[in-house]
């Protein structure tokens, strides 16, 4: 029997490959993972964005039933949308939490103190070049922001693993409380650790801020012993920034 504790259910860009197998492999015993694709149509990410958030109604009525929490996890749609710009689905969620990839980032670097970051992407300029004053409209100042301009096709078939030494010598000795690493399209999970450990100080992935958000909705107070931040006891509120 799957999803006796609960169903999570993540709604991703069609491009997405990694989440769902990345996720599999952490989840509390008597948790499900269901998944959702909204289709992007375009390549630069201002015509992209519309057309996922576009897609978004069908799937979520497709799901909203079968869930008990919904996520969109597409981090790039919190930074190019105003923030509470989920709010206009509330009359297709029918009532079951939602949580965009922002809103829970925001939740899990505030959770660990994280005031003045770093930032990590796969993320081409146009993207990575809005990251600082999206932060600092939620109180958050991004002091080292470093991607690697992947686009949406190449991101897939990478991982943040490739990039760990990269990652060490850019953020190591920042004056920074925390390290942000965006993206739900490219694995992170598994070095979360050895990060921490490295550069001594707390390290938040999107992924990771995704599920420890949506367990906590769902009321599933369970470590899935991944770093500081599964160490706090998750949200039970839908996080909101708008």
């Amino acid at each position: 029997m799957f999803g006796w504790r609960g169903k999570l259910g993540i709604i991703m860009p069609d491009n997405n490959t990694v989440l769902e197998p990345e996720l599999y492999g952490y989840l509390p015993e008597g948790v499900s993972l269901h998944a959702g694709r909204a289709l992007m149509h375009g390549v630069a990410a201002k015509d992209r964005i519309p057309a996922g958030v576009a897609a978004l109604p069908a799937v979520i009525d497709g799901m909203q039933k079968r869930v008990g929490v919904l996520a969109y996890a597409c981090m790039t749609t919190s930074i190019f949308m105003p923030l509470g710009w989920q709010q206009s689905l509330e009359g297709h969620t029918k009532g079951v939490p939602f949580l965009p990839a922002g809103e829970t980032m925001v939740r899990a670097l505030k959770e660990v103190n994280g005031k003045r970051i770093g930032v990590f992407s796969p993320w081409v300029e146009d993207i990575s070049s809005r990251v600082p004053a999206w932060f600092a409209q939620v109180g958050i100042e991004v002091v080292h922001n470093v991607n690697i301009p992947f686009t949406r096709d190449e991101v897939t078939g990478h991982d943040v693993l490739e990039f760990y030494q990269r990652i060490v010598q850019e953020f190591r000795d920042k004056d920074i409380d925390a390290l942000g690493i965006m993206g739900t399209d490219w694995g992170s999970l598994p070095i979360i650790d050895h990060l921490e450990r490295d550069l001594e100080i707390p390290v938040i992935s999107s992924n990771l801020a995704l599920l420890w958000c949506m367990l906590g909705v769902l009321g599933v107070k369970e470590s899935i012993g991944i770093g500081t931040l599964f160490k706090a006891d998750p949200p039970t509120d839908v996080p909101s920034l708008g």
